[in-house]
């Protein structure tokens, strides 16, 4: 669970183009099962559409555009309801994790700090 709490990513993408990368995150890591939930800061991305505590964030400030995991520690009140382990929630929050740092580092300079344990 600490492995989740340490997901930081982060981009810098520049003057107006802040929306634009966050809704490519978005469509990446809707591709491996999550489902994207508009919020104040930016986005939810519930695994399989359900809302648990443990999930998937993208948030836009100005230029800048993060992705974290949310509710790392409650990860395992997550995976019950939604009916599977622990461990195979750990591994969809990680690969929607790794696809966004992917889609980050092809970013032209714009990365500032990519951290997927």
């Amino acid at each position: 669970m600490s492995r989740l709490a340490g997901v930081e990513i982060v981009a810098d993408a520049g003057p107006g183009d802040a929306m634009d990368l966050a809704m490519e995150l978005v469509r990446v890591i809707e591709s491996t099962g999550f489902v994207a939930e508009r919020r104040a800061e930016g986005f939810a991305l519930m695994p399989a559409g359900v809302n648990v505590p443990t999930h998937l964030r993208i948030g836009l400030f100005g230029s800048m555009v993060t992705v974290w995991v949310r509710g790392a520690y409650d990860l395992p009140q997550s995976a019950e309801k939604l009916g599977v382990t622990p461990e195979e929630l750990f591994e969809a929050l990680m690969l929607g994790a790794r696809r966004a740092a992917e889609a980050v580092g092809r970013l032209p300079g714009g990365s500032i700090r990519v951290r997927v344990p």
